[in-house]
């Protein structure tokens, strides 16, 4: 794959997200979101901002992970869902996953029927009712709340239970003050924490509450999308999973300029920390496992990460096969 779109004009970057279906259907975990739809609304996205056409253009390689990603987690790019984002930080284009997103992945797991985040002031009337009960707060739209003191995040159990995540403004700042796109002066003024602050602080809780929710069976796409957030923002959260990811890490190390989010190096690096399965393994095992691969997706057995390693192996063959032709 080029390192750069040279063609000039809009039409070959297009041609270039149009050409990515098959890969963006291989790793679809949500049939509601359809590649014709999603590659329409990422060309959109683009078209609004000539800042991120300009690094889609020169590093395709970060738009096509991120416009992967979408499949992988199943939110749509529709802007007026308000969902997820493609955005540019660093000189490339990453998906970026709003709180709503995130609360869309939670509810579709199951463990979870309702979710609200809010924002609590100084002169709001807010107390917390116990545990597995819904808290109380009002304020007044028409008057001033007073600063900023914390917010929260209330979540709705399929046994009507509720579960309620507290944090004080200051907590919020700690992982503000974290984030690369904040610390550095010359991007502050870019970076969503000063440009959507109430949305970050929003998602900051629901990222924090999410780890108390119940779990289900697709609660790991939940965690692929906090960890994609994560590349996208710069912001060390760690999961339980990353942390483990980061253990298994001194095993396996991947160069830094490797380990982008979607690529065939970090998927190979994925299918290694998770049972070393690509260990040392001949080319011939390798498409005896890319076709077991297949049988299981065609099943719909196969989990969003098998589906990421199937398309690994082969780019990992179709670039050995090309090394040895030429």
């Amino acid at each position: 794959m080029s390192n750069e779109i040279t063609a000039s004009g809009n039409n070959k970057l297009a041609d270039f997200i149009n050409g990515l279906k098959s890969d963006f259907e291989e790793v679809l975990i949500n049939n509601n979101v359809s590649f014709k739809q999603e590659a329409y609304f990422a060309i959109q996205l683009l078209e609004k901002n000539n800042y991120a056409m300009n690094i889609a253009r020169n590093s395709p390689k970060t738009l096509r992970n991120a416009v992967i990603n979408v499949a992988t987690i199943g939110l749509s790019l529709n802007s007026s869902m308000g969902l997820a984002y493609l955005v540019p930080r660093k000189n490339e284009i990453c998906l970026d996953i709003s709180y709503l997103g995130l609360i869309k992945l939670a509810q579709d797991t199951g463990g979870i029927i309702e979710v609200k985040a809010e924002l609590v002031h100084a002169n709001d009337n807010f107390a917390v009712n116990g545990a597995f009960k819904e808290p109380t707060h009002s304020f007044s739209p028409f008057e001033d709340r007073g600063e900023l003191k914390g917010a929260y995040v209330v979540a709705r159990t399929p046994n009507n239970s509720f579960l309620t995540t507290i944090m004080t403004i200051d907590e919020i700042f700690e992982i503000r003050d974290s984030s690369e796109s904040y610390k550095n002066p010359k991007s502050r003024a870019y970076s969503p924490w000063c440009k959507y602050e109430g949305e970050m602080i929003k998602k900051t809780v629901v990222r924090r509450a999410f780890k108390s929710w119940p779990k289900s069976e697709h609660t790991y796409i939940l965690d692929r999308a906090i960890e994609i957030s994560d590349n996208a923002q710069a912001i060390e959260f760690k999961t339980d999973y990353q942390i483990e990811q980061d253990e298994m890490n001194e095993d396996f190390p991947i160069p830094p300029e490797e380990k982008i989010i979607g690529s065939p190096e970090y998927r190979i690096q994925n299918a290694k920390l998770r049972g070393k399965q690509l260990k040392d393994v001949e080319n011939d095992d390798l498409y005896e496992y890319m076709e077991l691969l297949e049988k299981r997706h065609l099943k719909h057995d196969a989990k969003p990460w098998e589906l990421e390693l199937k398309m690994s192996i082969r780019e990992y063959l179709e670039e050995n096969e090309k090394d040895q032709n030429d």
